[in-house]
């Protein structure tokens, strides 16, 4: 049986710490207070008292995941993973905040993807989607509808990197293409820069 002794407001937050004949037992905000049925001189049974320890460690695993939203989004997976390394079961958590609307993957990647459009190719962004945890089959649609149409991504990224300039010699052809390929560019995209259809400004896309 665990009786519990006292509750006092902890300092500098707004959870109250709660202990027992043996001590401080844990923390709880004043929603687990209330929900738990917490009171001083209340007596619960061993498995009543492993019920609210369950409760516990969900509301912090709750209160850990929206700490982690309120810097950034997250995918579902990426967000279980930050949980993960946090010493956090956030299983529960993560699940409850994509009920909430929370955490989004389609809303995560079409924001990631139109972020990063302009500046890197179709391979690389897709390989980062999955890196995050985005579903391959979500990914791909996604992408499809991003590039649906040819883009002047690569052709740009490549005038950036000349700063409008001709190559002087093969080995600059060389590392041009490389770095195209590093931006995760495939090579219709990279063909694309060649053409120069999207632009008529320098000359040098002409010479891959």
């Amino acid at each position: 049986m665990k009786k519990i002794t006292d509750i006092k407001e902890a300092e500098k937050s707004s959870r109250f710490n709660v202990f027992t004949e043996e001590g401080y037992a844990f923390s709880l905000s004043a929603k687990g207070i209330f929900e738990c049925e917490i009171a001083v001189g209340k007596v619960f049974s061993e498995a009543e008292f492993e019920n609210i320890l369950h409760y516990v460690e969900e509301e912090k695993a709750f209160s850990a995941a929206m700490r982690f939203l309120g810097y950034r989004d997250y995918s579902e997976k990426e967000l279980l993973r930050r949980l993960a390394r946090a010493g956090i079961d956030g299983t529960n958590a993560v699940e409850k905040l994509v009920g909430l609307g929370y955490v989004n993957d389609e809303r995560y990647a079409r924001e990631f993807i139109e972020k990063n459009f302009e500046k890197f190719g179709r391979v690389r962004i897709e390989n980062e989607l999955r890196r995050r945890g985005i579903d391959r089959e979500l990914a791909a649609e996604l992408l499809d509808e991003a590039f649906s149409e040819p883009t002047s991504a690569a052709f740009d990224a490549l005038c950036k990197k000349q700063k409008m300039q001709a190559f002087s010699d093969m080995k600059e052809k060389n590392r041009a293409y490389a770095f195209l390929v590093r931006r995760g560019f495939g090579s219709e995209e990279i063909s694309a820069a060649r053409s120069s259809q999207f632009c008529s400004l320098p000359y040098f896309v002409y010479s891959f």
